[in-house]
């Protein structure tokens, strides 16, 4: 009788464990990767031909400073006057609300040209924020074509955008005190008022997520213990979190960077490592166009 009972009791334990929430469960992250049509759209100043936007007719110019002419001494400097055609996305409304989103794209810039990709988030009251700036993009820093200081350009991000809606880290949108729940996103293609030359973007994605914990509950102490010290027959075990992506810093990269380094494992990487695999890549000659690449991080 107490053989049957001390049964009883064992299943009632393990189905009461088996009920208990995991130590290890995974959380649910809303995420949506989108890759927009880009035939489609508005187009200002702008064309669209096999599979590309490239400029035609520029609506207007800009006069650009670089803010980084002549870093470390490189002679670069990208300051002049640009004309420029835009590309504007219809608003994607997602199904959840979202507080970060990063943008993507492949590109060709030729001597003289760039490109800059923003992002208008809706916030959760329906208004619309301003345009963010997600980077200045060039595929090379420098352009030994043209003539010193007359096609140079330093790709970069944009500081200081801050408002009460959200802000931009390196590259990536930052909702503040409350969510997103659509967006828009805005790509303007420049060259030189004094070249015919045009960039080319043959694609344009981005990733909205919502990164926080959507139980607002962890693991006790207590249950962490149970699980690891041995009464269910577990090995205590570190927890293994998953390594976050990010996207690169757009700031100019170390001279050991030169536009060699680019987006394979999409981890930020050291500046020595940086550096490093630089070289590597310059000595095997695998290095290709027009792809956004990482580069070495620095601060906001």
């Amino acid at each position: 009788m107490k053989a049957v009972r001390r049964l009883v009791v064992l299943a009632a334990g393990i189905a009461a464990l088996a009920a208990a929430p995991h130590a290890f469960a995974a959380q649910p992250y809303p995420l949506n990767f989108k890759t927009f049509d880009l035939s489609g759209g508005t187009r200002a100043g702008l064309t669209y031909s096999g599979g590309a936007l490239r400029l035609g007719t520029p609506i207007d110019t800009f006069n650009y400073t670089d803010p980084f002419a002549n870093y470390s001494g490189d002679g670069a400097n990208g300051s002049g006057e640009y004309a420029y055609g835009t590309w504007t996305s219809a608003p994607t409304l997602l199904d959840f609300q979202f507080n970060e989103l990063v943008a993507s794209w492949n590109a060709q810039t030729p001597p003289g040209t760039w490109i800059q990709v923003e992002v208008s988030p809706q916030m959760d009251d329906g208004h619309w924020a301003k345009w963010y700036i997600l980077g200045r993009w060039a595929y090379g820093d420098t352009d030994t074509h043209w003539a010193p200081g007359d096609a140079d350009f330093h790709r970069t991000s944009v500081g200081g955008q801050g408002d009460k809606d959200g802000y931009v880290a390196i590259d990536t949108f930052f909702a503040k005190d409350h969510p997103a729940i659509a967006y828009q996103l805005r790509l303007t293609l420049y060259r030189r008022t004094t070249t015919t030359a045009t960039p080319s973007v043959t694609r344009l994605s981005a990733i909205a997520s919502n990164l926080r914990n959507q139980k607002n509950t962890f693991p006790s102490a207590k249950m962490n213990s149970q699980a690891v010290d041995g009464h269910l027959g577990l090995q205590p075990r570190p927890l293994e979190l998953p390594v976050r992506l990010r996207r690169p810093t757009l700031r100019p990269e170390p001279p050991g960077c030169r536009g060699r380094l680019h987006c394979q494992a999409g981890l930020r990487l050291p500046l020595q490592r940086c550096r490093q695999l630089a070289l590597q890549h310059r000595l095997r000659g695998r290095s290709g166009p027009g792809r956004r690449r990482h580069d070495a991080p620095q601060p906001a």
